[in-house]
């Protein structure tokens, strides 16, 4: 029979379990408690504006992602299954270095800004630790329009190499 909480049967959890330290249960155990107290209205839940946010980044990783993959598709014909945007920004700068420019990584609050939207992927959906300021989003999204011209311009140029 399976838990409603978890979806998942009791030989399951025992096994799941079985691998981990007396620490690592404890801690999955604390971050149960505090979430059945959530849903209980015990300790306070996000805020609207926080899950909004969190939704915001989601999205504009989708969106990076779509826009990378279709550099791929157009370079290429194929598109990895990967979500990793830094895997799918360095693949589309191999065809074109522009794509490095995009989301430039030289200073650190830089690479710590990318990585944010990197873990939007799962943590804005399933980490109740992740974080995101509207700073954080306003930087992430004008990033994402310049990912957006810069596939519009590049794909576009490679596509007149095909009419030739």
């Amino acid at each position: 029979m399976r838990d409603a909480y978890c979806g998942c049967t009791q030989q399951e959890v025992r096994i799941a379990l079985a691998g981990l330290s007396v620490s690592g249960i404890m801690s999955l155990m604390k971050e149960s408690l505090g979430h059945l107290l959530e849903l209980a209205g015990i300790l306070p839940r996000e805020t609207d504006e926080e899950k909004e946010y969190k939704h915001a980044a989601f999205m504009l990783h989708q969106a990076a992602e779509s826009f990378y993959g279709t550099v791929l598709l157009v370079y290429t014909n194929y598109k990895p299954k990967t979500h990793d945007l830094d895997t799918l920004r360095r693949l589309a700068a191999n065809h074109d270095p522009a794509f490095f420019t995009v989301f430039p990584l030289r200073t650190k609050q830089e690479r710590d800004r990318f990585d944010k939207l990197r873990q939007a992927y799962v943590g804005a959906r399933y980490h109740d630790d992740y974080k995101i300021t509207p700073q954080e989003l306003k930087y992430l999204a004008r990033c994402v329009e310049l990912l957006r011209d810069q596939t519009e311009t590049s794909c576009n140029n490679k596509m007149e190499t095909f009419l030739t």
